[in-house]
């Protein structure tokens, strides 16, 4: 196994254990380098004959350190020792249309978890070519107790996969962890491609900024696991691109002289650079999804892209089958750290009862996490007094099969000094234990709070 890094010590004592507080330090050696890749042999020289003992003070990526290796060099002798590297976590990924073939080029992320697999703490990443091979599988190293797998952050899935659902597990102490992960086919899509110009129609877009936007609107019947994607393209004609594409979602129909009525959702910069995404689960119907841009009287090439999926496979649920209650929580962007998007406080009630607050920032992944019947709803209240700047996204997670049931991405904004900023989302949890939500940001007239804002807490209930 190639890059690892070893360290030579004297058995000052020569009782065959390691002690840095005794045993002098020799030298280091490591196989390979920064530009050239090792083949697993690390060569220390030529040392006088005496005790020694071989500290693996740097194990290749992913796998965790071997025990110290007691060696005696002989007059005349050359001594090769063999180090026996073992993962902490080995994880062999597959696609659904692979079959006992693993899918190279996954990368994924690991962090904490609490009892019911919700992500605590960043832990560690892995990717599959971190040990200088794809070959489908991936190690890492992680201390013992109960973590959960996600998405990487930083790398997208391979060429045609949809990204992981969380996958939690345990690591007991000394024992190598091994799971396999299918990653399922992207679906289907419909694709509309389309231009603003200055012959389209204009409204004062959803989350109304008192200016003209260019808008087009494209009505599906839509169900269940949907991702929206509108995203700036050039077209044949070589017409400019769309600079600051901006979505509105509407369920029950759209009327632009009333921007926010009827709205379902709504996203800037939630995809890549500054292309926007809508990610729910919906509930069956009729919806408008209305393509516009950030600023106003803006035109340009788009290409809108609607992906229904289905559910991700449950993994064991919190709550017993057949129960009257669900596991759900909120919570900022588990993977990028991100915090809610809030600034200076959060509250969150359930049926109107207030049930969490916080005085400061939240940072993600601290869900909150609390238990809901059908027709139980929560409500998320956040403010950034003074109106300085905000942004960010905030999930609503089923806790039994990890689903995102909706993802409201707040547009970073820089309002007026000295007023304040308010974001206001409620959710009401459905029959099938799904949600519909409405979401209002704005920075003219903050919520009504539920409780004085000096009775803050930073634990939650």
């Amino acid at each position: 196994m190639p890059g690892g890094c070893f360290d030579l010590y004297d058995d000052s004592d020569g009782d065959g254990v390691f002690d840095d507080a005794v045993d002098l330090f020799r030298t280091r050696g490591c196989d390979g380098g920064i530009f050239q890749r090792g083949d697993g042999v690390t060569t220390f020289g030529a040392w006088e004959p005496g005790a020694y003992l071989v500290v693996d003070s740097s194990p290749p990526v992913g796998f965790r350190r071997a025990a110290p290796l007691a060696v005696t060099i002989a007059a005349g002798a050359n001594v090769a020792t063999v180090f026996h590297e073992s993962p902490g976590v080995l994880v062999t990924t597959y696609g659904a249309d692979t079959g006992a073939d693993p899918l190279p080029g996954a990368c994924y992320d690991i962090y904490t978890a609490d009892a019911d697999g919700v992500p605590v703490d960043y832990a560690a990443s892995a990717c599959d070519w971190d040990d200088g091979q794809s070959d489908g599988t991936t190690r890492s190293y992680v201390a013992p107790g109960a973590h959960v797998l996600v998405k990487s952050n930083n790398w997208s899935p391979p060429d045609g996969y949809l990204p992981t659902v969380n996958r939690p597990f345990a690591v007991a102490e000394g024992a190598v962890t091994e799971f396999d992960i299918t990653l399922a086919l992207v679906p289907p899509s419909t694709r509309r491609f389309g231009a603003l110009t200055w012959d389209s129609p204009a409204f004062d877009r959803c989350n109304p900024t008192g200016q003209s936007h260019f808008y087009a609107a494209f009505t599906f019947e839509l169900s269940g696991q949907t991702r929206i994607d509108l995203r700036a393209t050039d077209s044949d004609s070589g017409a400019p691109i769309l600079d600051d594409p901006y979505l509105c979602l509407y369920r029950g129909g759209f009327d632009p002289s009333a921007p926010d009525a009827n709205l379902a959702g709504f996203d800037d910069n939630g995809g890549e650079w500054s292309d926007s995404q809508i990610a729910a689960s919906l509930e069956p119907g009729t919806y408008v999804i209305v393509a516009t841009s950030g600023d106003g009287d803006q035109t340009g090439t788009f290409a809108l892209e609607v992906t229904t999926q289905s559910s991700p496979t449950p993994s064991p649920s919190p709550s017993p089958p057949g129960s009257a209650t669900r596991r759900f929580y909120l919570s900022g962007d588990a993977q990028s750290l991100a915090t809610y998007p809030i600034d200076d406080y959060v509250i969150i009630s359930l049926n109107g009862v207030e049930a969490y607050r916080s005085g400061a920032v939240v940072r993600a992944p601290e869900p909150f996490a609390f238990d809901a019947a059908p027709g139980d709803t929560v409500r998320l209240v956040g403010m950034d007094v003074g109106g300085i700047y905000f942004l960010g996204p905030v999930h609503l997670v089923r806790a039994q099969d990890q689903a995102v049931l909706h993802t409201a991405t707040i547009p970073g904004r820089t309002s007026v000094p000295g007023v304040d900023i308010f974001y206001d989302m409620t959710c009401t949890i459905t029959a099938d234990f799904g949600a519909t939500c409405v979401v209002a940001v704005g920075n003219e007239t903050p919520p009504v709070l539920t409780a004085p804002s000096d009775q803050t807490s930073d634990e939650g209930t």
